[in-house]
């Protein structure tokens, strides 16, 4: 009878020493900072933070067996299957997120020995140079295979596109990425109707509103997600142009300090303003102000400064 109690009391601390060490199974911190992990954990103590999808591209498609590594495997959910490019150099795999986004984590999983050491990430609004014109938040060290890598930002990183950019003549493999975060509030309301420079103007004004004046890259990248929608191939913006003073303004009296006006449109003429052309460029061009389309409007009159 002894043995026996003796025997429970062993197993009883056996389980009890499991239950300690369950939760820190599978996790550790790098040098670096960045936690790895069995589980793809990466907002803890952050409940408003969403995991966050999008449409993928990459620089190049590996191949095997007549299957492509396309873009789409490193958010599949399946850890198994790989976005694969081919070994070249500055290879680099993209997500548009469709939206702009405070970024709080990104978390990464590759399998075997396909590591990604010294790959850059890039996060911001530009597509300029396939996103590496964005800032750089993060370059990997001491990246770890079959664990979840886990790399956390600051307020700081925000944008819809988020670049995994290799500075090297290699492969660039990534098996599964998650990305948390939490999207901002567009500033811009897109109006479906057919108006005049004018027209819009006063349309905007009469519901508390102005014509969109864009005044930085986050302001582009929520006006083209309003500019796709649109059922005219270019929206009115609230820059003109003033033949007595010679000079482009925003109507909203804001300084020109950011543009994307295309520079082989014709020279300034009276009676003139910039429209937003819808297509996937989404360049500014001047246009008569007797031109009808659809045009966005500022929600907020005034952008709130950081």
């Amino acid at each position: 009878m002894k043995n026996i109690v003796e025997k429970e009391k062993g197993q009883q601390v056996k389980m009890l020493w499991s239950l300690l060490l369950i939760p820190l199974i599978g996790l550790q911190r790098n040098a670096n900072g960045h936690v790895s992990d069995c589980r793809p954990e990466c907002t803890k103590g952050k409940k408003d933070m969403e995991e966050l999808n999008g449409t993928t591209s990459q620089s190049s498609n590996y191949t095997a067996e007549n299957t492509p590594y396309v873009s789409e495997r490193a958010i599949d959910g399946n850890k198994d299957i790989c976005a694969h490019t081919l070994c070249l150099e500055f290879s680099w795999w993209r997500i548009d997120l469709e939206g702009v986004y405070t970024i709080s984590c990104i978390s990464i999983y590759n399998k075997d020995d396909r590591t990604i050491e010294k790959a850059r990430i890039y996060i911001g609004n530009s597509r300029e140079s396939n996103g590496t014109a964005n800032k750089i938040n993060e370059t990997i060290t001491n990246f770890e295979t079959t664990t979840w890598n886990h790399f956390h930002f600051d307020q700081s990183a925000s944008g819809r596109y988020i670049t995994v950019f290799s500075p090297e003549h290699k492969f660039l493999i990534l098996c599964e990425v998650k990305i948390y975060g939490k999207k901002k509030e567009s500033p811009f309301k897109l109006i479906k109707e057919n108006k005049t420079w004018e027209e819009a103007l006063y349309h905007c004004r009469d519901n508390e509103m102005d014509l969109a004046s864009i005044l930085d890259d986050e302001d582009q990248a929520w006006a083209e997600l309003q500019a796709r929608d649109a059922d005219t191939d270019h929206v009115w913006l609230g820059l003109h142009y003033t033949c007595i003073l010679q000079f482009w303004f925003w109507v909203d009296d804001n300084r020109l300090d950011f543009s994307r006006l295309d520079q082989e449109s014709k020279e300034e003429e009276c009676d003139t303003s910039v429209v937003m052309e819808k297509k996937e460029e989404h360049l500014w061009f001047r246009k008569s102000d007797y031109n009808e389309f659809n045009f966005i409007c500022r929600v907020r009159k005034e952008k709130p400064r950081g």
